[in-house]
């Protein structure tokens, strides 16, 4: 036992030299190297504070999304081998300036979780294996389907009255739990991937055919359980961990570039988040997309997702906005915006929509 914990209470030292590589080669020729080695410094740190090996890496990968935000703009200019500025999407304000601001915001965030976590790095590895491994992947199976319907159910229920609808919406996510069990017993036992799989493909398309697209959360999911349940950090599973990324990404771009004619399609073309064409005739509209794909719908697809991922390009255009042309609000955005989460519809039915982000942007 003590052994399996000081094994997990490990960082991920080889994740952060990879990273640390990666920045460092990106940084040679970019148009400012100090910022790209800056954003795989912060990133490094981010993984070798926030995640241990044989604890799920949960609060890791949620910063790293955060994280992706900052550093895609950086990413993308370095590929295109221009400054941050000159391919910015809006040209408003210093993209640089911005940047840094953003990872000094993301720093406190990463030791603020760090200190967070200490005290609670001890006795936690290997039992989340362990008790994978009691279970059957058939039993897994079942539980995750039960799941799953529950959340179709909670979702149908959130239909019938607004005051529940919030509550519901929250409740249904309940359905990962199930997806996450399943795929750390078929990983412990090292069968059952056929379940896995046809779980993973219903999430997909269920994703696809609905007009966001939330297909993504199945395989952040399963990248949390592939390094969850193991200790060590083996080639299998960073191979593992690689190839799903590299179908999130994949699916991804070629999402970024057919969703505009899809969401058209789904709509009637009356421009609103409505789906009014039947399920099977958006599959089929979708089969008929993925079989035309070519490498240049994959290519501005992955453009387009690393403009929709790059937010530093709307801070940077806040950071000259305000207070030039607009004052401080003094944290009256942010408070209104947490009161609205915390005042439940159900107990306050007057409670006023949020405004969209088109009309605050505006403002």
């Amino acid at each position: 036992m003590s052994n399996s914990a000081g094994e997990a209470s490990r960082s991920p030292i080889s994740v952060c030299a990879a990273i640390l590589i990666f920045a460092g080669i990106s940084a040679v020729g970019s148009y400012d190297p100090g910022l790209t080695l800056a954003c795989g410094v912060v990133i490094a740190l981010a993984a070798g504070l926030l995640w241990r090996l044989g604890h799920p890496p949960a609060i890791f990968m949620a910063v790293s999304i955060q994280l992706s935000q900052v550093v895609t703009p950086i990413i993308r200019a370095n590929v295109l081998g221009a400054s941050p500025q000159e391919v910015s999407l809006l040209h408003i304000g210093d993209v640089a300036i911005a940047t840094w601001f953003a990872l000094a915001a993301m720093l406190c965030l990463v030791f603020g979780l760090w200190a967070g976590q200490l005290g609670l790095r001890s006795g936690l590895a290997g039992q989340l294996q362990r008790e994978a491994r009691s279970y059957s992947p058939e039993n897994a199976f079942t539980f995750c389907i039960m799941l799953i319907l529950l959340a179709a159910a909670l979702d149908v229920l959130g239909s019938f009255s607004e005051g529940l609808r919030q509550p519901c919406l929250a409740l249904s996510h309940v359905r990962w739990l199930g997806v996450f069990v399943l795929a750390c017993v078929c990983l412990a036992r090292r069968r059952g991937y056929s379940y896995l799989a046809i779980v993973a493909l219903f999430e997909v398309i269920e994703g696809f055919t609905g007009y966001f697209s939330d297909f993504k959360s199945v395989f952040l999911v399963l990248l949390v359980a592939i390094f969850s349940i193991r200790q060590k950090m083996t080639p299998r599973k960073i191979l593992a961990g690689l190839v799903i990324g590299g179908i999130l990404l994949t699916l991804g771009a070629w999402w970024s570039a057919v969703k505009s004619d899809y969401r058209n399609y789904i709509s009637g073309g009356v421009n609103e988040q409505v789906a009014v064409v039947p399920v099977e005739d958006r599959v089929a509209y979708l089969m008929d997309k993925a079989f035309s794909t070519d490498w240049s719908v994959i290519g501005n697809g992955f453009d387009l997702l690393a403009q929709r991922l790059g937010y530093v390009d709307w801070l940077a255009a806040t950071m000259r906005h305000v207070p030039t042309h607009m004052p401080f609000q003094g944290g009256a955005q942010i408070g209104s915006a947490v009161l609205h989460v915390i005042e439940p519809r159900l107990l306050f039915p007057d409670k006023p929509p949020l405004p969209s982000d088109a009309s605050v942007l505006a403002k």
